[in-house]
């Protein structure tokens, strides 16, 4: 997919498992989409000059291990992640921080209180779409599958970024297939 992308991403690492971590910078203010929890991640959002606004899609330590060790100048989460990061503004409801940076509460059965990051024509996700069928996610609820569906439906955006997937930047109607796929094959 060759499209010029407006945002820095260092990708997600499986050593330590670090998710993928998303910088927009934008009028002297740096949006930091999720932390991750590796090395590489912390030296590159530390080394940032700009004010540092984080947004955590939630609160699982590969998504938000490195806010412990940063100076940030706020941070952003679901009701959840923020009562594990013990600071930061709960998102309940849509709102915008800038110039085509707009957070959406994220129905998921990955995790409560997920967060998305929607920035012109790209949703940032984390790993919120993932069906929660692994060891330590909630158990795969169709009712809330269906409710992440009608979600994205009503999202004008042309590409889903997920987390943690060789393919990070994906066609929206291609995502939304294999979430309906999903929603229709597992039990």
């Amino acid at each position: 997919m060759n499209i010029e992308l407006p945002f820095e991403r260092i990708p997600a690492t499986e050593n330590p498992l670090s998710a993928d971590v998303v910088v927009i910078k934008q009028g002297g203010t740096a949006y930091i989409f999720d932390v991750g929890e590796s090395d590489e991640a912390y030296d590159y959002i530390n080394q940032i000059e700009e004010k540092k606004v984080v947004i955590l899609s939630h609160f699982h330590r590969d998504h938000c291990f490195n806010l412990s060790r940063l100076k940030v100048d706020e941070i952003y989460g679901g009701k959840e992640t923020i009562r594990h990061t013990k600071s930061g503004v709960v998102v309940r409801d849509e709102i915008s921080l800038g110039n085509d940076i707009n957070l959406i509460p994220l129905p998921s059965s990955h995790c409560k209180g997920c967060i998305a990051l929607l920035y012109k024509d790209f949703l940032f996700v984390g790993d919120a779409l993932y069906p929660g069928i692994e060891k330590g996610d909630e158990k795969f609820n169709p009712q809330i599958m269906d409710n992440t569906i009608k979600t994205l439906e009503n999202i004008d955006f042309k590409y889903f970024c997920i987390s943690h997937r060789k393919l990070f930047i994906n066609p929206k109607d291609a995502i939304m297939r294999w979430l309906r796929y999903t929603r229709n094959n597992l039990k």
